[in-house]
């Protein structure tokens, strides 16, 4: 799993460079460090690498936002703090 997780952050990290539309299986594949074939053998094609980045990323998220939420000992910090992971939650960094 950790080597899909890395091979899916190759392709967020060039759709960030370079937006969605341009992001090709090749592209992903050389920064990762890899052939296009290898990488395939990951993933079915472009689409099952995004949806695997995407949740990839959303698990990363939730569980940051839980352990912060899991440190406040009110329920209302635990609220704010839940609250403001969400307005957080825009990357400006892949």
């Amino acid at each position: 799993m950790a080597h899909s997780v890395n091979r899916a952050r190759a392709g967020r990290r060039r759709w960030w460079a370079h937006g969605l539309r341009s992001l090709s299986l090749t592209d992903v594949a050389k920064r990762a460090g890899l052939t296009r074939g290898a990488l395939l053998n990951y993933f079915d094609d472009l689409d099952s690498l995004l949806v695997e980045a995407h949740r990839a990323g959303t698990e990363r998220y939730c569980d940051l936002r839980d352990e912060a939420v899991a440190a406040q000992s009110s329920y209302a910090a635990k609220l704010r703090t839940a609250i403001d992971a969400g307005l957080r939650a825009v990357p400006t960094t892949p």
